[in-house]
């Protein structure tokens, strides 16, 4: 069998394996006298406000589409929007890898508006550069806003690094913004015609220039209000847990925990996330068992919301065109 063949069938069992063994290692730690000692203390109030604020992160996530997708013509109403997003959050939970419910989402636009695939696609990808910026920029506010004790609790290595890595992102997205708005860009997709992957990014760059600032602008609002819904319900998730730290840590430590995901080690980041988020609340001086506890609860809090797109898809029989 050739090597690369041989390295495609070896991913997804050693995504498996790492998702799994981080799993049995956390579940391990858990300290289960002290959780059923803990259950009944559980604040329920604030419960259920997580899977409210996380639906209106989905609806916000829908808006920015179909803010985006006209220009692509592709013309596509707030709601359907909507339950396309749940649905691909159902197979995210279901499928490895973590695109696997934006695969699912371009290919049942792609069969309901009869549209090419390769456009849609497109405006996925738009998707995907605009949440790692808001992150990356929601992360880098809330960094120089803590105050020195939460900076040492993290510790300044980390700190540091991760305040690096946002400014150097940002830095190089705006240099390049700025850069090829002067440069012309015909000469250049000439020039680099022989680089495949600058020679997308240039195309992608000519598409992204036809859609208007303020357009890109709402756009990115919207993925902010998405990204704080989703941050603070992990705030009222952890004050279920009787975990009180302020929200501006939060805003500090979700979006680590977002950009740890992105590495394509394990499945849809399942078991990175939770074993990053557990090792981030213990430096904050949380019990490494109410940490575990906690990252478990709100994956159980994407579970449940995903069990709506599950019902859509199952009752409804969306059609799925498959991608090649």
């Amino acid at each position: 069998m050739e090597p690369k063949k041989l390295l495609k069938r070896l991913i997804l069992p050693f995504r498996f394996l790492v998702s799994f063994g981080i799993l049995i290692y956390l579940i391990k730690i858990l300290d289960w006298q002290h959780l059923a000692s803990l259950v009944p203390q559980f604040r329920l109030q604030y419960i259920w406000i997580a899977p409210i604020l996380l639906l209106l992160g989905f609806y916000c996530l829908a808006i920015r589409w179909c803010l985006i997708l006209p220009y692509f013509g592709v013309s596509l109403s707030t709601t359907e929007s909507f339950i396309y997003y749940l649905v691909g959050n159902f197979y995210n939970i279901l499928m490895p890898g973590a695109i696997g419910g934006d695969v699912i989402r371009i290919g049942i636009c792609a069969v309901k508006q009869k549209k090419p695939v390769t456009k849609i696609a497109t405006t996925v990808f738009l998707e995907r550069v605009f949440g790692l910026l808001i992150v990356l920029l929601i992360g880098t506010v809330a960094l120089l806003s803590l105050s020195d004790d939460w900076h040492q609790k993290l510790g300044e290595p980390l700190t540091l690094s991760f305040l690096l890595f946002c400014v150097g992102i940002l830095g190089s997205a705006i240099a390049s913004w700025l850069l090829l708005r002067v440069i012309p860009l015909e000469s250049l997709k000439s020039r680099l015609q022989n680089v495949p992957i600058l020679s997308v990014l240039l195309n992608l760059f000519q598409l992204i220039q036809q859609i208007p600032l303020l357009i890109l602008l709402t756009a990115l609002f919207f993925n902010f209000l998405s990204q704080a819904f989703d941050i603070i319900a992990s705030y009222f998730l952890a004050k279920t847990m009787l975990i009180e730290l302020p929200l501006l840590v939060f805003f500090v430590v979700i979006p680590i925990v977002y950009l740890s995901t992105a590495l394509p080690i394990s499945l849809g980041g399942l078991g990175v996330r939770e074993g990053v988020l557990a090792f981030l609340l213990a430096k904050l001086g949380i019990a490494n068992s109410d940490a575990v506890s906690f990252s478990l609860l709100l994956y159980l809090n994407r579970v449940l919301i995903s069990l709506i797109g599950g019902i859509i898809q199952f009752s409804w029989h969306l059609p799925v065109k498959k991608l090649k």
